[in-house]
């Protein structure tokens, strides 16, 4: 499960990230 959190925590950060550029 922690390494389900990390996995989506991961991607919604990229997803931020790509966005905020």
């Amino acid at each position: 499960m922690k390494n389900r959190i990390a996995i989506i925590t991961g991607a919604t950060s990229g997803f931020g990230e790509a966005i905020s550029r």
